[in-house]
């Protein structure tokens, strides 16, 4: 309730310094409630499937991050209103390139390379210099290689001599000395430098489910944590039987440094989506970039390995 002051009335010195900051304190608490009422509105949706370089509203809830994560995961809706065409599409595509996949490895990067190739865009997984080849061998190297070498050298971006693609499906790979070089995570700050408006793809799974598929994958599970180690200074390796809740912190820390990168770099667009469900998946693929190969261009790829591998 605000009342007005009877004509007559004559404030003194200090109620006059104290009145703006009364109006400070009061526009201050309705930011507060409103932002509260936001959140309480939004409590039941997943986490943003798609920012873009337009204003947006996060739906980040009060759910701690591992959770955000894993409703994402099995968030079987695409909140339609984020799906908007950015100002600058390029390639033939509604969305910026070139698009990095800036998920971990085990998060569905075959079937976002094989999405797109399938589409007729040009697309890197893996190989490099140009070469369309998922896996090794590689004509030119892997990707990761080039880009750790160009890292090492002055003057050379981060892609320079890499090949050209559309849709880098890969950047990161394995280290010779035994972790896995992850530029998505420990580089993107250079990345984005390099390429201010580029859109970056988040496959998602849920975080328990990630980190057992890691474990199952060959040394996997050691890179990462030999990797996390010796780049962060906020990690340890884990306890002996420990490895999975490790792992899983990890994901869930990646996943949320990627989301806070873009709405601090509203230049970029971020697409992410629950790589668990082939048409939701597809879907969001494709509507984010104006395609129309949803139902023929998507699959889930590596499980037969993967499942293999864990006996």
């Amino acid at each position: 309730r605000i009342e007005t002051l009877p004509a007559p009335c004559i404030m003194t010195k200090q109620q006059q310094r104290r009145g703006p900051k009364l109006i400070g304190r009061a526009v201050l608490l309705l930011l507060t409630i409103a932002v509260t009422l936001t959140f309480l509105t939004n409590e039941k949706q997943a986490i943003f499937v798609i920012y873009t370089n337009a204003p947006q509203t996060s739906t980040t809830t009060h759910m701690n991050r591992e959770a955000l994560v894993a409703a994402a995961a099995h968030s079987d809706e695409v909140t339609t209103h984020h799906i908007v065409q950015s100002s600058s599409p390029s390639g033939g595509l509604n969305l910026p390139t070139p698009a990095f996949v800036v998920g971990f490895p085990k998060s569905g990067t075959t079937s976002v390379y094989r999405f797109f190739n399938c589409s007729g865009v040009v697309t890197q997984h893996f190989c490099s210099g140009g070469e369309r080849r998922d896996h090794p061998p590689c004509r030119y190297g892997k990707m990761s290689n080039c880009i750790l070498q160009n890292m090492a050298k002055p003057n050379r971006t981060m892609l320079q001599g890499c090949g050209d693609y559309t849709v880098y499906a890969q950047i990161d790979g394995e280290r010779d000395t035994g972790g896995i070089f992850l530029p998505q995570h420990f580089h993107l700050d250079r990345l984005h430098q390099e390429h201010p408006d580029a859109t970056f793809i988040l496959p998602l799974r849920e975080p328990n489910e990630w980190a057992r598929s890691v474990v199952n994958w060959f040394q996997l599970k050691g890179k990462f944590i030999k990797e996390y180690t010796v780049k962060s200074s906020n990690h340890t390796p884990p306890a002996r039987g420990r490895a999975v809740q490790f792992l899983k912190s990890i994901y869930v820390e990646h996943t949320a440094f990627i989301q806070d990168f873009v709405l601090q770099h509203p230049s970029h667009t971020l697409v992410q989506f629950n790589i668990s469900d082939a048409n939701h998946a597809g879907n969001v693929l494709a509507q984010a970039f104006g395609l129309d190969t949803a139902q023929t261009c998507w699959g889930h790829y590596n499980l037969a390995r993967e499942k293999a591998n864990s006996k």
